[in-house]
């Protein structure tokens, strides 16, 4: 099979006109993927620094058990005050209706 020089030439042609622009247009996608990849990897990034910020389950548990102990206490010093507010209006009675 002997090919001429003219037929080399319009092969080489048509390929210029096809390969060049799907050159071009891989070549854009390819950048259009890294931009989509970089924004990927910074929310990626982000992610994980916000969950490396999270508390521990211990430090959770922690917190609870802290957050239990102030409620018995608040309830402790509820009781105190109510004593307190008794005591507080015996005296203001007697001081305002005297010894009767």
């Amino acid at each position: 099979m002997n090919i001429d020089m003219p037929t080399i030439e319009h092969a080489l042609r048509w390929l210029q006109i096809v390969i060049y622009p799907l050159a071009f247009w891989l070549g854009k996608k390819f950048r259009d993927f890294e931009k989509r990849l970089d924004g990927v990897e910074s929310r990626l990034t982000k992610a994980e620094t916000d969950l490396c910020n999270l508390p521990s389950k211990d430090s959770l548990h922690k917190i609870e058990l802290s957050l239990s102990e102030m409620g018995g206490d608040l309830k402790a010093m509820k009781t105190l005050v109510e004593k307190i507010d008794i005591t507080v209006d015996r005296r203001e009675s007697i001081l305002m209706n005297g010894d009767k």
